[in-house]
């Protein structure tokens, strides 16, 4: 049975999400945000990248 092949690098590739919506932001895209959580199994990452009005203003209350 073959090893899953693994991306290079995947910290670098979380960075670059994360900094793409920076990009957008810059660019007049304010309302777009990101909501990352882990996977169930817990071994990875995700990232949804979402409207604002995902958000509820209790959670961003929260957050603060």
């Amino acid at each position: 049975m073959k090893a899953p092949v693994q991306h290079p690098d995947p910290l670098r590739r979380s960075v670059r999400v994360l900094a793409m919506v920076g990009d957008l932001h810059k660019r007049g895209y304010q309302r777009v945000r990101v909501m990352p959580y882990m996977a169930p199994s817990g071994c990875h990452w995700r990232c949804e990248i979402v409207p604002a009005a995902t958000f509820t203003a209790a959670a961003a209350r929260e957050l603060r």
